[in-house]
């Protein structure tokens, strides 16, 4: 599917770069070498950094580092 029909940036192709670590829409479109034109995709692909971003997360509470008090 197209993202944004401006650049022709295909939702595939905006995953694989957000999995790589992009984290602002900015820098989706740096990462292709364009910009917003229409801005009409950018609530999409914002959407899409979330999801990236919650898939990130973790889902276990055992996977969740816990802090260790200072001087002890």
């Amino acid at each position: 599917m197209i993202v944004c029909l401006c650049n022709a940036l295909r939702e595939r192709e905006v995953e694989r770069n957000l999995a790589r670590g992009i984290e602002t829409v900015d820098e989706v479109f740096s990462s292709f070498d364009c910009e917003a034109r229409c801005r009409s995709c950018v609530p999409d692909i914002a959407e899409m950094i979330v999801r990236e971003r919650n898939r990130r997360l973790p889902t276990k509470v055992e996977e969740v580092p816990l802090l260790q008090a200072e001087g002890g």
